[in-house]
């Protein structure tokens, strides 16, 4: 077992962006919405960010938390690209 006492430093990014995801911000609600996803799904995905980051500062729950973040993120474009692809072949039957 690798061991160490310094802990990485945050940004800061990424609280701001759970943050952004748990509340209520219109922006973020409209995202959800033209992808097709419903509300609880922000919710979710906000409570799934707060409990990686947690698992990230516990050394044992590091890299599950770590996965857990890159396949949130790895859903999230997956998501989003899906419906840009989608609004571009509706636009071009018009």
């Amino acid at each position: 077992m690798i061991t160490t006492n310094a802990l990485p430093t945050a940004s800061g990014e990424g609280r701001r962006i759970t943050l952004w995801t748990l509340s209520g911000l219109v922006a973020l609600a409209e995202l959800f919405d033209k992808v097709g996803l419903g509300q609880w799904l922000r919710h979710f995905t906000g409570a799934l960010e707060v409990a990686a980051g947690i698992g990230l500062l516990i050394s044992r729950f590091a890299l599950y938390a770590a996965v857990l973040l890159g396949i949130v993120m790895a859903s999230g474009i997956i998501a989003y690209s899906r419906k840009a692809v989608n609004a571009n072949q509706q636009r071009s039957r018009r």
